[in-house]
């Protein structure tokens, strides 16, 4: 999710917040000093082992954080865009993580995802209403299986449809501007339907341990229009 030196940084104030001194003692004005009751410290979040399969590793969610991105779009200058992921609920029943971008990708929005033995489901969207949860990535994500996917999201103004399997090719190594790395691949087709009309869409994915996607390459073609590409690489 991030680089070890940011992962390193945000420990350590962690460890300084929970570390921190006791309020000094307070003056009653009656020359007694009175002491303040120490407010207990909020039990840490943690997801439970049982869900921390291949789509709960593979999807970035063990370590979460904010990531830098570099985001290439067909028409439209390089632009970078912030993700931060930041773990909401957990029981022994599922964990929800919330995800926030800005930048080049504000217009994504935020979405909420839940994770539970079947693996990463996405159940709501800030840009509209989702019909119904989506899978995102199942429990298991080994070389061959696959899995398919749709969705429905009502805005404001129109309602998006889109739908596709997609299918793990295995592992592979990447080069990226954060590094090189072994990713696990994933490959994707699908349609889309807008108010722009139908179109058709495939993709890759490089999926690394505790990272997430750290690079996707997206091709949209609407008809009657050319193909749009997109690409989003991890920075740091």
């Amino acid at each position: 999710m991030r680089s070890f030196a940011a992962l390193a940084i945000v420990f350590l104030l962690a460890g300084c917040n929970q570390t921190a001194s006791s309020p000094a003692p307070a003056s009653s004005g009656s020359g007694v000093t009175e002491l303040k009751p120490i407010e207990p410290a909020e039990a840490e979040l943690t997801v439970d082992s049982k869900f921390q399969h291949d789509g709960f590793v593979y999807g970035g969610f063990a370590k979460p954080g904010s990531q830098t991105f570099l985001v290439k779009v067909t028409g439209q200058p390089d632009a970078e865009s912030v993700q931060t992921t930041v773990l909401k609920t957990s029981d022994d029943g599922s964990a929800t993580f919330e995800r926030t971008r800005d930048g080049a990708l504000a217009a994504v929005g935020s979405d909420v995802v839940k994770i539970d033995e079947k693996g990463v489901t996405v159940i709501s969207v800030s840009i509209g209403k989702l019909d119904k949860p989506s899978l995102e990535l199942p429990a298991q994500l080994s070389a061959g299986s696959t899995w398919t996917s749709t969705s429905s999201i009502k805005t404001e103004t129109e309602t998006i449809k889109s739908s596709g399997t997609y299918k793990v090719v295995g592992d592979e190594k990447i080069k990226i501007a954060a590094g090189d790395f072994l990713a696990r691949k994933v490959v994707f087709t699908g349609t889309t339907d807008s108010s722009k009309g139908h179109g058709t869409a495939k993709g890759t994915y490089w999926f690394v341990k505790d990272l997430g996607a750290v690079k996707t390459e997206m091709t949209q073609t609407i008809a009657g229009q050319p193909p749009q590409s997109f690409v989003l690489e991890l920075k740091k």
